[in-house]
């Protein structure tokens, strides 16, 4: 994933792999550093919540648990939002850093938060359409193997051809495959969002450092 993710940057910021990869790859890390501490500590307090004041859960703790739960979900995805412009700006503009995607082009991303949301809103809905249709096969191959295992445990025979682990295999290879060019359109996406943003900053400092008897015939419009 890294490595085609590398490759379609190549194209759309004129640089080799070998500059690119590094890149994805270090942001993939920073990004799954996120997410285990994320579960670490969604973990730790639903431990301390089941734990209870008295050692002894009450009956409304597991829904005090799943709203807390829920409620640090949204935060964090509201919280990863402005990462759709700063990890752009990381991959397409080679002086930024990676402390600059978690401090200052993530506080820029903030400013357009809004713009970003109703983008990522509308791309997730065909995009989890079209995962839908893309992995059908898989879904049907794990739920019969599932639905096999299931039966297996009460001591009924296999009725699974003894082809079928290579069968899944090569289904969730070819799928996968496919679903990595359905992930082209989704970062070209993210290419366009952070191309609108760095357009609408640099109209303004634009405006903002023209005299002050210019007008906005004077600027060239923004696509």
């Amino acid at each position: 994933s890294a490595w085609f993710l590398a490759s379609v940057l190549g194209m759309l910021n004129g640089r080799r792999l070998s500059s690119n990869l590094p890149r994805v790859l270090r942001m993939y890390l920073a990004i799954a550093g996120i997410g285990i501490l994320f579960v670490l500590a969604q973990t730790l307090l639903t431990i301390v919540l089941m734990m209870g004041a008295g050692g002894k859960p009450t009956p409304q703790t597991p829904n005090i648990v799943l709203a807390l739960i829920g409620v640090m979900w949204i935060a964090f995805l509201v919280c990863m939002l402005p990462l759709v412009y700063s990890s752009m700006k990381y991959f397409m503009e080679k002086e930024v850093r990676l402390r600059d995607v978690f401090g200052k082009s993530y506080r820029k991303g903030w400013r357009f938060w809004g713009f970003l949301f109703l983008m990522i809103l509308v791309t997730g809905i065909i995009i989890g359409v079209i995962y839908v249709v893309v992995m059908s096969p898989r879904f049907i191959l794990f739920f019969a193997s599932s639905v096999n295992a299931a039966g297996g445990r009460l001591g009924d025979p296999s009725g699974l051809p003894g082809y079928f682990p290579v069968l899944t295999f090569l289904v969730t290879t070819l799928c996968t495959a496919v679903w990595l060019y359905v992930m082209v359109w989704l970062e070209m996406v993210f290419y366009y969002a952070y191309g609108h943003i760095e357009a609408k900053m640099a109209a303004k400092a634009q405006l903002s450092a023209a005299p002050h008897n210019a007008t906005t015939d004077d600027f060239p419009p923004i696509a």
